[in-house]
């Protein structure tokens, strides 16, 4: 397992596969933005964070604004308590980047558990609408 403190990479083919599965899953609910292969290309450039703990794990990116850096936690897929215990190690990689915000954006179940057992609140809503007719 890689230094919790970091972003890190799955260190089996096994453990690879695995995620590969919990993510592919997780990009079904993204909005259609990315591929798998999009994803892969993101974090080899070092413009995306890999994070897992036992069988969770999350993709992060940082985003630079005009007047502050935050971190947008992108993907979070696999066992929920293992998810959410990669917040501190996250929070703390974020702390020594700069950033002084977290944000994501969830299905209707992630308010409830971030907002009363992850520090989070909610601060708007998500709309979206498809000009190609999807």
């Amino acid at each position: 397992m890689s230094d919790a403190a970091s972003p890190s990479t799955p260190d089996t083919p096994e453990r690879q596969r695995a995620m590969i599965d919990r993510l592919e899953r997780a990009l079904l609910h993204a909005g259609g933005t990315h591929r798998l292969a999009d994803v892969i290309r993101l974090l080899q450039e070092g413009r995306s964070q890999w994070w897992e703990l036992g069988d969770g794990c999350c993709v992060t990116e940082l985003r630079a604004h005009p007047q502050l850096r935050e971190l947008n936690v992108w993907l979070v897929a696999g066992d929920l308590d293992d998810c959410m215990a990669l917040q501190g190690a996250i929070e703390q990689w974020a702390r020594q980047h700069g950033v002084r915000r977290i944000v994501g954006i969830g299905r209707d179940g992630w308010e409830r558990i971030a907002c009363a057992k992850m520090g989070f609140r909610r601060v708007g809503v998500a709309l979206e609408r498809w000009l190609d007719g999807s």
